[in-house]
């Protein structure tokens, strides 16, 4: 195995009996973690892969995460929850949410679409906007802890103590 890569031991019968993780040349047992914040009280994880993603999401060694999996089974949910609680616990300074404008065939450029950048966005921010509403998340961008850049202008950026989303990568 490799590191942070985990184990989901089931019965014959399909039933999950252990899931673990590979760190430091050791196999560990996951728990079941939760998120918090001031919008939901609390997650728990639903079945084993969101274990193994509670578990990776809250391990501070691990500084890239890839979240795959079919569409509605949580993943963009569990990860905003995360980074909002990270957050408003001040253990990060600032959520950079970057969505991807092209995952629609022939999308067109922001450029080309009417309105301000902002405007421009917020239809691909869907997920934020639908947890903590829109007034918020104007209210963090101006006070610096959001900032939401589409990927065509990543090049060259970088960002301390800070938690980067991006959505259909």
């Amino acid at each position: 195995m490799v590191e942070n890569q985990y184990l989901i031991v089931k019965d014959p019968d399909g039933e999950v009996i252990k899931i673990y993780v590979y760190r430091k040349g050791k196999l560990e047992e996951v728990g079941f973690g939760s998120i918090r914040n001031k919008w939901i009280t609390k997650i728990t994880p639903k079945n084993p892969e969101q274990r193994c993603l509670f578990d990776a999401l809250h391990n501070p060694n691990v500084t890239i995460l890839y979240a795959g999996g079919a569409q509605g089974v949580g993943k963009s949910f569990l990860v905003n929850n995360l980074a909002l609680e990270s957050l408003y616990n001040d253990e990060i300074n600032k959520i950079v949410y970057i969505p991807n404008n092209n995952y629609v065939k022939n999308s067109m450029e922001l450029g080309f679409l009417p309105g301000t950048s902002f405007e421009k966005i917020t239809p691909m921010i869907g997920t934020l906007v639908d947890l903590i509403g829109i007034d918020e998340v104007v209210r963090l961008m101006q006070d610096g802890r959001l900032e939401i850049v589409p990927i065509a202008y990543m090049r060259g950026r970088n960002f301390d103590n800070s938690i980067i989303l991006v959505n259909e990568a």
